[in-house]
């Protein structure tokens, strides 16, 4: 399994009165404050600047600029933020990593942090040795341990930056994030991974997992809603219980899931948790298809060669089959000999036109 990544989010915090931004900003430009006051004034402006940006982004861009030009470490920082998400101005990635070293420069262990966890999130994985060395030392910073242990953890966990994955060291970091970031949904999630395989050297605990598995499902993961709802269908570390299960299985598929619709697919297909429906069951074994699951395509061929669900169509339901070993489903093969179909020259000419069509639209299966 590989790391996400993903984007961080700029988010404002509150409202200033224009009138007390202006004040501040004349202030400065009047040169009316000392170097060490400018520095304290370069906090402020910051602050100011952030909080603006949630009603007029383009004036929270200047006042930010304005902050970084005193020379204040965190002002830059911000500063950095801002040309990174695009703040008042469309984002430029150099501007802000420039800046951001600046910051590193002057002290700023807050930039040191913000660089090192874009860089992990970016898509080079060549900056990644370097983030995790700017980024281990702040792990045992009080002030900065709740920002660093979760992607630092993440990334030591899946190897990044050269490191071999899923040793000690990235697990024992997620489990100090925690308590420090309970709505983490993904941290959550990890962890109930990582005791249900034992990641990290961890023993395997079906229990600690599920109810890892359980937290993030109710965070909204639909990976963790998928496998706490096996966990509930099979009583892993769990009392069983077929109609919970299908609740959270349920709610993955309907997140896009494709483990979560293939196994709505089934539940619907077999009754289990959930009244018997071959029909519904047919559309969400496509709806995994779609998604480029060999399995859902298997299972969907099949549907259509016994009719289960809807009309026989044995052609497509042969050509869905024949996509599915190709993609690596094990039992596509035996179930293409089960149907023991011998087409004619013309049924096979139908069936390779139905593939194309398939993976012109959808791609090949896996």
């Amino acid at each position: 399994m590989e790391p996400v990544r993903k984007s961080a989010r700029f988010q404002g915090v509150g409202a200033m009165r224009i009138l007390v931004v202006l004040g501040v900003a004349a202030a400065l430009l009047a040169g009316a404050a000392s170097a060490a006051e400018k520095a304290t004034l370069g906090e402020d402006m910051m602050m100011q600047a952030s909080k603006l940006a949630e009603t007029d982004q383009v004036a929270a861009l200047a006042l930010m600029r304005k902050a970084a030009a005193t020379g204040d470490p965190e002002a830059v920082n911000g500063l950095a933020g801002f040309r990174w998400m695009g703040v008042g101005a469309p984002a430029d990635l150099v501007e802000a990593t420039a800046l951001y070293e600046q910051a590193i420069a002057k002290g700023s262990k807050a930039a040191a942090s913000n660089l090192g966890r874009r860089l992990l999130l970016d898509d080079d994985a060549a900056n990644d040795a370097r983030a995790i060395a700017m980024l281990k030392p702040l792990a045992q910073d009080d002030m900065l341990a709740s920002t660093v242990l979760y992607p630092l953890g993440r990334a030591m966990l899946f190897g990044q930056g050269g490191s071999k994955p899923f040793l000690t060291g990235g697990m024992d970091l997620l489990e100090m994030a925690e308590s420090r970031e309970p709505n983490n949904a993904d941290l959550f999630y990890l962890l109930g991974r990582a005791y249900q395989v034992g990641w990290g050297e961890r023993a395997p605990d079906a229990a600690r997992s599920t109810r890892y598995f359980k937290h993030a499902a109710e965070l909204g993961d639909a990976r963790a809603q998928w496998y706490y709802g096996m966990a509930l269908l099979d009583g892993e570390g769990v009392r069983m219980d077929a109609r919970q299960a299908w609740t959270w299985v349920r709610k993955s598929g309907e997140a896009g899931y494709v483990n979560g619709q293939i196994s709505t697919a089934v539940m619907l297909a077999v009754g289990q948790g959930v009244q018997e429906n071959d029909a519904e069951a047919r559309l969400w074994y496509r709806k995994a298809a779609e998604q480029g699951s060999a399995h859902a395509l298997r299972g969907l061929g099949l549907m259509l060669m016994t009719g289960e669900g809807g009309p026989i169509d044995g052609l497509t339901g042969q050509a869905y089959a024949e996509m599915a070993r190709e993609g690596g489903d094990e039992n596509a093969g035996a179930l293409l000999e089960q149907s023991g179909q011998t087409l004619s020259v013309e049924d096979r000419r139908k069936t390779e036109e139905i593939k194309i069509a398939w993976k012109r639209k959808y791609g090949d299966p896996r």
